[in-house]
């Protein structure tokens, strides 16, 4: 079996907010799907190990901000390459931001559309959780075109920087950035934002 057929299935790139007793979380996603008109419900997948999908699993409610092409890669790494059991990300994100009706933060920008949504039911997917939400509200927020995640992969994300003569190679234990060459004791990672300390040699 060719698993890089997966590859060729179209997604999306999504920020999934919730919000429990004050606490509010965050993270990418790239898994939302429409699954009935009426009522109107998504699936939403998430991976365990995300303190969102902890949260969500308390909370019963969730925003998905789907994100344009204008929202950059500080934005996406606020969200995807740190936890929100230890950052506060909407207010870390230096981004605008607005809670819906039940008090769940969502992007007020680099969004072209926001979803509110209750959870009606959830199947455990072994990794990864997958919600059935129906939706509560729905906005279009902006006429900006929708960032896919082929787009993000191949204008959006940091590329490799070209091997430097040493042929070094040191991987980012973080979020898994390759830095090709020596790496300088003031390196920083570009994507993550983190320390060389947190690089490994390959």
């Amino acid at each position: 079996m060719d698993t890089a057929a997966l590859f060729k299935l179209g997604y999306g790139l999504y920020v999934i907010g919730t919000e429990l007793d004050g606490k509010t979380a965050g993270c990418t996603a790239n898994t939302v799907v429409q699954i009935t008109g009426s009522p109107a419900q998504i699936a939403v997948g998430l991976n365990k190990d995300n303190y969102t999908n902890e949260l969500i699993q308390k909370s019963g409610k969730l925003t998905v901000s789907v994100l344009s092409k204008t929202a950059n890669m500080d934005l996406i790494a606020n969200f995807g390459f740190q936890s929100s059991r230890t950052a506060d990300k909407f207010h870390t994100s230096g981004q605008d931001f607005v809670t819906d009706g039940a008090g769940v933060p969502y992007l007020a920008k680099h969004t072209s559309a926001v979803l509110s949504a209750k959870v009606v039911n959830k199947m455990d997917c072994g990794t990864h959780t997958l919600f059935l939400c129906e939706l509560t509200d729905a906005q279009v927020l902006s006429q900006e075109e929708p960032m896919s995640y082929a787009y993000y992969h191949s204008d959006v994300k940091p590329k490799k920087a070209a091997a430097a003569s040493t042929g070094e190679q040191w991987k980012c234990s973080v979020c898994g950035y390759v830095h090709q060459g020596l790496l300088p004791d003031d390196f920083v990672c570009p994507v993550c934002k983190q320390p060389a300390s947190v690089f490994v040699k390959q």
